[in-house]
């Protein structure tokens, strides 16, 4: 899987395919899910990349304060 270092804003091409952002499929893991991966949704597209939460933020999350 392919590693995103900047936020993609919503609304704009992946960086990876070139295909609109807004569909990509975000699936996680955990409970609450706090890293995964995205999927473009396009038929026939291998494009993926990985996401995860600031450590801070996924702490706040885990422990059940979400954002402060």
């Amino acid at each position: 899987m392919n590693d995103a270092a900047a936020p993609v804003p919503i609304g704009d091409l992946c960086p990876y395919c070139k295909h609109p952002f807004d569909p990509h499929e975000l699936q996680g893991y955990g409970s609450p899910p706090t890293e995964g991966w995205m999927r473009c949704q396009v038929q026939g597209c291998d494009c993926k990349m990985t996401w995860s939460l600031p450590p801070e933020q996924a702490a706040r999350i885990k422990a059940g304060r979400g954002e402060e």
